[in-house]
């Protein structure tokens, strides 16, 4: 079948070849040799995209060793007392010496005939990539010599049904008595004062059902909390939650540095028994404070959008009776008198809800807050910001396909306005007032404008008011919708802080805690010059100076460890600290289960077993030789 659609769709492509020289190009002698070279390019290009499979090379070996390269393989097991990658090296040398080829795997499959040269060192143990990249490459028969701790075990055994392969497993090392942390949270902004609530999660193996693990967490280097708890089953975690004491006032600034611990008797392995994580000490003053009065989705989609632009320290609220829930996770009710002091102190006010109902200290902010983005509920929420509107008017308001000029017109480009899930209620405004609406909407796609979105300069400052409702509409559908919910609300967040320095234009690592073994990202590098020092101790590790703004700002990868660092951007320069942390939660899988050998589904095996056709470097070369002889002969005989 697939012979015969080449056959097919190579005389098109033979027939279109000529076509084009014969009525479409000027009439030059020789004009047959061009047209060739083409038609045989358009050949070829079919011939890729088909991809046979070409019968494996005379004398290449058919058989493929996988081995595991992962750091589990060095560590010495209990029962053995020898490391994994003793047995598994001598088995894949006695097979290479019968004239298998070996292959080394971990987090990518690594060089072939060398895989024997170094010790395994690789913090991952993927399979699936090793596979694939065998089987393409002719294998007939696969066999893995691995400990079996392996990330993606469900995705292998899938992958070994499809690639239509026989395999043979060769189990090497044994249980290894270990425990390690997964992950360890603590929020990232927290309150001066106030305990912190955390989060350890431990898991081990090789244990008895009688283990235990003590984990405990230091605040810099002091102990702040220590504890017990029963190891968990193989392949399963204990999620530990940690109630650690405020933390110490600290001169230099509000940024600590946390380290949990997990120890187990007899553990052999200790790269993975420790993680860290950091804080931020808020001092109430200078952050992005919303409160609702209305709770419904959209605080959730909208504060880590602003949260992300601005780089302010964030907090939420949800109203519930006569006291306030936060947003974060775990953490207890507070009073209506401590969100009050915290929407005075902030430096960027979110009421939602605004209405008739909510206390003084609301309205007063968003009466007089120099920086406020009000969703008002009714026209006493919106006349406390400042706007005379009408009754609400109930129905699915779609925003007009064209919005006015505003501030914000240059951000809100090209976002698809008709295609926006509809807003719901919303204020019909009287337009009084010096006042734009950026954005309109229409009764069910018709009729009048009103404006669904108001920005106001005032003496007191910004304030941007909301008068339509169920803009969170947009955050829960992936793509377009989503896009324009973040950047309709990030250009408001533009405007309302325009002309001040947020920490989100300082040059800062993206994450406190990075992965080994990655480039380390930052934020900014919108304003130039840029220079950034990342030091350990008094010594400089690196240095990058920037004549000219990057959209993404990375520099080299670092070995695991404690860093400081040192950023200039223009004028503007910060300073902090930030860690490197190896991947090391290898030994938190299980081993995996498998037979001896399996052997390939019947009418699986493709006949002949070969390479495809696209891992061959020949016919590559050839396309382009003919592509580039095309236009050689082209130019000689005066084409264009």
């Amino acid at each position: 079948m697939e012979l015969l659609l080449f056959l097919i769709l190579g005389a098109a492509g033979g027939a279109f070849a000529a076509w084009t020289y014969w009525r479409r190009e000027l009439p030059v002698p020789g004009r047959w040799v061009p047209a060739t070279l083409r038609a045989a390019a358009l050949a070829l290009a079919l011939l890729l995209l088909l991809d046979p499979r070409l019968p494996a090379a005379q004398g290449r070996p058919e058989r493929w060793v996988l081995i595991d390269g992962s750091t589990s393989m060095a560590v010495p097991s209990e029962a053995a007392g020898t490391a994994a990658w003793d047995s598994a090296r001598g088995a894949a040398e006695r097979l290479r010496a019968e004239g298998a080829r070996v292959l080394r795997f971990g987090g990518t499959a690594a060089a072939e005939d060398s895989a024997l040269a170094s010790p395994p060192t690789d913090p991952r143990s993927q399979l699936v990539p090793a596979l694939e990249r065998a089987a393409e490459s002719g294998a007939r028969e696969i066999v893995v010599v691995s400990d079996f701790r392996l990330e993606d075990p469900v995705a292998a055994r899938a992958v070994f049904q499809r690639l239509g392969v026989d395999a043979r497993f060769i189990a090497v090392g044994g249980e290894i008595r270990n425990a390690g942390l997964a992950e360890f949270t603590v929020p990232g902004d927290v309150e001066a004062g106030a305990p912190i609530r955390g989060e350890v999660v431990v898991f081990a193996s090789g244990g008895v059902a009688s283990d235990t693990v003590i984990v405990e967490v230091r605040e810099e280097d002091r102990l702040v909390w220590s504890g017990r708890a029963a190891a968990p089953a193989p392949g399963r975690t204990a999620r530990i939650p940690v109630l650690l004491p405020a933390p110490q006032p600290r001169p230099l600034g509000g940024e600590i540095r946390y380290e949990a611990a997990v120890r187990l008797d007899g553990d052999a392995y200790g790269a993975d028994d420790s993680r860290v994580a950091y804080a931020v000490v808020d001092e109430r003053e200078g952050a992005l404070v919303a409160v609702s009065f209305a709770p419904d989705w959209e605080l959730r989609h909208l504060l880590p959008v602003l949260a992300r632009v601005t780089g302010l320290p964030t907090r939420g609220y949800l109203r519930a009776g006569d006291r306030f829930l936060p947003t974060g996770p775990g953490a207890p009710p507070v009073s209506a008198e401590e969100v009050a002091g915290r929407v005075r102190d902030a430096r960027l006010v979110v009421v939602h809800g605004l209405g008739a109902g909510a206390p003084g200290w609301a309205r007063d902010a968003a009466a007089g807050a120099p920086r406020a983005l009000v969703f008002a509920r009714d026209p006493a929420g919106a006349l406390a910001a400042g706007l005379f509107v009408d009754t609400p008017r109930a129905g699915e308001w779609y925003l007009d396909a064209e919005p006015p000029a505003s501030p914000l017109a240059a951000a809100l480009i090209g976002l698809p306005y008709p295609a926006l899930p509809p807003l719901g209620e919303l204020l019909p405004w009287s337009g009084a007032g010096a006042a734009s609406a950026p954005l309109e909407a229409r009764l069910r796609g018709a009729g009048p404008t009103q404006a669904a979105l108001v920005l106001r300069e005032r003496s007191e400052g910004r304030v941007a008011v909301a008068l339509a409702s169920g803009w969170w509409r947009w955050a829960l559908r992936p793509g377009a919708a989503e896009e324009a919910y973040s950047r309709v609300w990030s250009a408001v967040a533009g405007w309302l802080l325009a002309g001040e320095v947020t920490p989100s234009g300082r040059i800062r690592p993206t994450e406190r805690v990075a992965e080994g073994g990655a480039p380390i990202a930052w934020t900014g590098g919108s304003v130039a010059p840029i220079r950034v020092t990342v030091l350990q101790g008094e010594h400089v590790v690196t240095d990058t100076s920037l004549a000219r703004p990057v959209a993404a700002l990375r520099t080299p990868p670092l070995p695991p460890g404690s860093y400081r660092y040192l950023t200039r951007a223009g004028a503007d320069s910060t300073s902090g600290r930030f860690d490197v942390q190896p991947s090391t939660d290898e030994l938190r899988h299980p081993r995996m289960a498998l037979p001896d050998s399996i052997v390939s589904p019947p009418g699986t095996r493709a006949d002949p077993v070969g390479r495809p056709l696209r891992v061959h470097p020949v016919p590559w070369l050839i396309l382009i030789g003919l592509l580039c002889g095309e236009w050689v002969t082209r130019r000689r005989k005066g084409l264009r």
